[in-house]
């Protein structure tokens, strides 16, 4: 009996284990992006997004989005 919850415990932390893993290696997903990419992804069209790039500066484009 102790064995089976033993085993049912190493299950649960190692299934929390990979979850975790998993949110945190997700979490850096946006950081690869393009800024045109997350700008679309805000929900700006093709022809917004290249207004943006053009008129606004690189600095300022975490304002935008």
């Amino acid at each position: 009996m102790k064995r089976k919850v033993f085993i049912i415990a190493c299950v649960l932390v190692l299934i929390t284990a990979l979850f975790s893993l998993f949110l945190f290696l997700n979490n850096g997903d946006d950081k690869s992006k393009s800024i045109d990419e997350k700008l679309k992804d805000k929900g700006y069209s093709d022809s917004e997004v290249s207004i943006i790039l053009k008129k606004v500066s690189k600095d300022d484009y975490d304002d935008v989005l």
